[in-house]
């Protein structure tokens, strides 16, 4: 298992490392982007310039910051794709 103990509260251990235990997280991930998505669509404009409570950031910048967040990821998880391809695969790609 895997665990970085200064995280744990952020990335608790992985015990089931199943592939039905990947598809439920990878479910879980799409239902959080669609509650995230619904949430930023019902704010109202008027609220962007508010202050996060007990932030330095409103909540147009947590909005964007979440978004940057994840693209910076999915950017991550491309480069990883790419490396583990055979380099016929990668070939094939250019």
């Amino acid at each position: 298992m895997y665990s970085v103990s200064c995280c744990d509260r952020f990335w608790p251990l992985v015990g089931d490392q199943t592939e039905s235990a990947w598809r439920a997280t990878l479910t879980r991930l799409d239902e959080m982007k669609e509650v995230l998505g619904q949430a930023i669509r019902g704010l109202p404009d008027g609220r962007l310039d508010e202050m996060v409570p007990g932030q330095r950031f409103s909540l147009y910048g947590l909005a964007h910051g979440v978004v940057q967040h994840n693209l910076y990821h999915a950017g991550q998880i491309a480069l990883l794709k790419r490396a583990l391809l055979t380099v016929g695969e990668r070939d094939a790609m250019s």
